[in-house]
């Protein structure tokens, strides 16, 4: 059977929640997520959640819309997006419709960064005129991290990766050409990401915990230090073995 991974070495005042395997992360990430957009309907009779793509959200998604609270009021939007074709499975709209807009929660609206198809000049423009769509501040907003100390799409190797993480940058959505992923990213910035009511970050693997602790030392550069410094919103960090 396996374990629990052990506390990892991360700030104190973030919060770690543990698990033997990935169907148990997913579950108690899931368990978590509906706990916040359940209080936010409660409160403000509306919830706003930014979700991230890849293959490591599918299973919660799968998990969270199972849950009965009242989607209807439930506005979900992209951390980032990747330019491929409409309808590719390789877009993290596609995974969102397929994995999480299904049954209870179909009736939740999704606003996405790329829409019509058209040159990435004019989608970026698009993008960052839908974003008022989305109710600030958000009551979540899930990352993932890559092996390469990435989340978002704050790449490293991307040269846009400055502007994209500047503390006072105007921009809410940039383009960033990665050189170590397909396809240019759409993504939102550090502001954007950071002005919500929690941040929910999900570990899985030896080597991507390895990764967030070295990005957990003094005067680390790796892009997902940023999220462990900030101090803006509550930061839970669900971890799998």
């Amino acid at each position: 059977m396996t374990a629990v991974p052990d506390a990892l070495a991360l700030p104190p005042a973030v919060r770690q929640h543990g698990f033997a395997n990935s169907q148990d992360l997913a579950a108690g990430l899931a368990a978590h997520l509906a706990g916040i957009l359940d209080d936010a309907l409660e409160r403000r009779g509306k919830a706003s959640l930014l979700v991230s793509g890849g293959r490591s959200p599918t299973a919660c998604f799968e998990a969270l819309r199972e849950y009965d609270i009242d989607w209807a009021g439930v506005v979900i939007g992209l951390v980032d997006e990747r330019w491929a074709p409409q309808g590719s499975s390789d877009r993290n709209d596609a995974l969102v419709r397929q994995h999480l807009l299904r049954g209870r929660a179909a009736v939740a609206q999704l606003v996405p960064l790329v829409e019509a198809g058209l040159d990435m000049e004019t989608e970026l423009a698009a993008a960052r005129r839908r974003m008022p769509l989305l109710p600030r501040p958000f009551d979540a907003v899930v990352l993932g991290m890559g092996t390469d100390g990435h989340t978002a799409s704050w790449f490293p190797c991307a040269p846009e990766c400055p502007e994209a993480m500047a503390p006072d940058t105007a921009a809410e959505v940039i383009l960033v050409h990665p050189k170590t992923a397909p396809y240019p990213r759409f993504t939102t910035t550090l502001p954007v990401v950071f002005d919500t009511r929690q941040l929910l970050l999900q570990i899985e693997g030896a080597q991507k915990r390895e990764v967030l602790v070295r990005a957990a030392q003094p005067g680390s550069s790796l892009p997902v230090a940023a999220v462990l410094r900030q101090t803006r919103a509550p930061l839970h960090v669900f971890v799998g073995a």
